[in-house]
């Protein structure tokens, strides 16, 4: 999974959700202070259980609404 993100050009990797059917994680970037960057529309990992699938741009967009909008 770290693999996927990095080559995606992210350096951190957080779990965002998780249920029966796999697991979701948010990406993104941080300096060498441990600080978050900027980096545009929200991206994922979905993770199955055997597969990494990298989510981002509209469909990012999307994802992220459906877990975090009523916050």
């Amino acid at each position: 999974m770290s693999e996927l993100a990095n080559s995606s050009g992210y350096n951190s990797v957080v779990l965002s959700a998780s249920s029966p059917e796999g697991s979701i994680y948010s990406v993104g970037c941080v300096d060498g202070d441990g600080f978050e960057l900027p980096v545009g529309l929200p991206a994922f990992i979905l993770f199955d259980g055997q597969s990494c699938r990298l989510v981002d741009g509209e469909e990012g967009l999307a994802l992220s609404s459906r877990l975090f909008g009523d916050e």
